[in-house]
């Protein structure tokens, strides 16, 4: 139940991180920021590893072994990782920003 959670409820699959990456390369390709492009990046592989983790719930719900829980374990402590390096990039853009867009 938990994987249909992440893929199919509405979030654009792989917990949104779809939907964040596609915002990101649209954002990239209008403003054209180099901290855009490198996030839009970040976000293709941190997108895969939660369809990854997602794919190892199903198993996890129709196995039950063990071996599924440690790999999703191990995928999660990777993206916990490179999830907050992106936002620690993203939250660079301020500057950036102010330079490109006038309010």
């Amino acid at each position: 139940m938990v994987a249909n959670l992440m893929e199919k409820a509405g979030t654009g699959g792989a917990l949104f991180r779809n939907l964040y990456r596609d915002f990101l390369k649209e954002s990239y390709d209008l403003l054209q920021i180099e901290q855009l492009r490198e996030a839009y990046q970040e976000f293709v592989e941190i997108a895969l590893l939660w369809k990854s983790v997602s794919d190892l719930f199903y198993h996890i719900g129709e196995t039950a072994r063990i071996e599924y829980i440690k790999q999703a374990s191990e995928i999660l402590k990777i993206l916990a990782d490179k999830e907050k390096k992106a936002m620690e990039r993203l939250g660079t853009l301020y500057e950036c920003l102010n330079n490109h867009v006038s309010l």
